[in-house]
């Protein structure tokens, strides 16, 4: 074989494998973007634990509303977090329990299962997965968005528990 046939098809094989290996890094990379995202996402959640608890041990009760009803916004207004670690990584609000009480918190030694925190319908992540604080501890489940949304109303109401 002449050496100019050779080197051509060397050249060929090499544009044809980093062809290949191009195409398998863009369809790979949205789904490691969206793990990216989820775990980002988690560790705000954590952030937003660490604050919640903090909180209620240096003010005897959980952050609470105006209506006397669980919420972020103590947290963000008294600067212990930062209002863009107020939200998942899609841009939205967490959801914190309504009902959530002091010992849900403060009492470890009784691990309760009550859920402090979840996200939006809108913030899904994958369109499915849902991040929740259940007993200080991130959890990620895969749900049926249409079923979610509906749980979501009665869990920000304070009427259902996961």
């Amino acid at each position: 074989m002449q050496p100019r046939k050779y080197f051509q098809i060397v050249v060929n094989v090499c544009l044809v494998v980093c062809v290949v290996v191009c195409l398998a890094l863009v369809f790979q990379v949205p789904s490691q973007r969206q793990t990216a995202l989820r775990f980002a996402c988690a560790e705000r959640m954590k952030q937003v634990v660490l604050a919640i608890h903090a909180y209620t041990e240096l003010k005897g009760d959980v952050p609470r509303n105006s209506e006397g009803k669980a919420s972020l916004l103590p947290l963000i207004d008294d600067r212990r977090i930062e209002p863009s670690d107020a939200k998942c990584t899609h841009g939205r609000l967490f959801v914190i329990n309504p009902g959530l009480e002091v010992a849900d918190v403060l009492d470890l030694d009784r691990p309760r299962s009550t859920t402090w925190l979840v996200h939006d319908e809108q913030s899904l992540h994958e369109g499915t997965y849902a991040l929740f604080v259940r007993g200080g501890v991130i959890l990620v489940y895969k749900v049926d968005p249409e079923e979610y949304r509906e749980w979501l109303c009665e869990f920000s109401r304070g009427e259902r528990e996961f």
